[in-house]
């Protein structure tokens, strides 16, 4: 089976530009699935910290989870890019 080489050169510009924002989005969906990732293991981290703290018999009073623990995780990444035809 013969393959054929095709070149930017031999795409229309309004193609090009299409293919190219397509190519962005999807570059920029890993970026913030991996980001979104990292907060999500960070969170877990302080959350687990906060808990060993008021576990603690030498450790004050203090409610760590309460004050120190952050909010929940809200954003959710793009999943896959929207084809536009």
């Amino acid at each position: 089976m013969a393959t054929k080489r095709l070149s930017a050169y031999n795409i229309d510009p309004t193609t090009k530009e299409l293919l190219t924002a397509m190519l962005a989005d999807i570059q920029n969906a890993g970026v913030a699935a991996a980001v979104a990732t990292d907060l999500a293991n960070l969170r877990a981290a302080v959350v687990a910290i906060t808990a060993k703290l008021d576990l603690d018999a030498g450790v004050t009073d203090a409610n760590y989870a309460a004050t120190c623990n952050p909010a929940a995780i809200t954003a959710v990444p793009v999943a896959s890019a929207q084809v536009i035809a």
